[in-house]
C-alpha cells in the first residue's frame, strides 16, 4: 500500500484514488491560521483500498473548517475505504468544525468515517507539571503524544 502525505493546500483539491493507498496529513496552526476547504477522496476503480488519516493541532486563534467526503462512484465494487480526522485544540479560542461525509453510488463496498475534536486536557497538564515540567514543556509533550503515530514515519 503506497503512502501519500497531504499538505494544507490539498484541502481544496479532489484526490482521485488509482491504487491502494494510505493518505496522511498533519496540520499545525500558527496561532492565526484559517484552514477552510472541502475535498473529495474519489474512487473510480473496483477493488481499491484506501485509508485517509488527518490530524490537526490548533493554537490561539486558529480555525479549521473542513468538509472532506469519500466518494465511491459506479464501477467501484469491492472498494474498502475509511476517513479518520482528529483535531487537538490547544488554545482556548482555537476552533474546529469537521464534517466528514460519504457518497456511495455502488453496491458491495465498505466505507466509513470518523472525526474527533478535543481540547488539551487540563488534568494531563496538571499531572505533568506536578512531575516538574513547566507549562510550555508539558503542552509540547502532550502535542507530541497526539502526533506520535505519525512521528515514526
Amino acid at each position: 500500500m503506497k503512502t501519500f502525505v497531504l499538505t494544507k493546500h490539498d484541502l481544496t483539491n479532489d484526490l482521485v484514488i488509482t491504487q491502494d493507498c494510505e493518505i496522511k496529513g498533519i496540520f499545525k496552526g500558527d496561532g492565526d491560521s484559517i484552514i477552510k476547504g472541502g475535498f473529495n477522496i474519489v474512487h473510480n476503480k473496483p477493488q481499491l483500498k484506501s485509508r485517509v488519516h488527518i490530524k490537526a493541532v490548533l493554537f490561539d486563534h486558529d480555525i479549521l473548517d473542513i468538509e472532506p467526503k469519500i466518494v465511491i462512484n459506479r464501477g467501484s465494487k469491492g472498494t474498502d475505504t475509511y476517513l479518520k480526522i482528529e483535531v487537538l485544540l490547544v488554545g482556548d479560542k482555537a476552533q474546529a468544525r469537521v464534517v466528514p461525509g460519504l457518497e456511495i453510488m455502488e453496491n458491495e463496498v465498505k466505507g466509513g468515517h470518523g472525526a474527533t475534536i478535543s481540547r488539551i486536557s487540563k488534568d494531563q497538564l496538571y499531572y505533568l507539571q506536578s512531575r516538574g515540567l513547566d507549562l510550555k514543556t508539558a503542552t509540547e509533550v502532550l502535542i507530541s503524544a497526539f502526533l506520535e503515530e505519525f512521528n515514526h514515519e
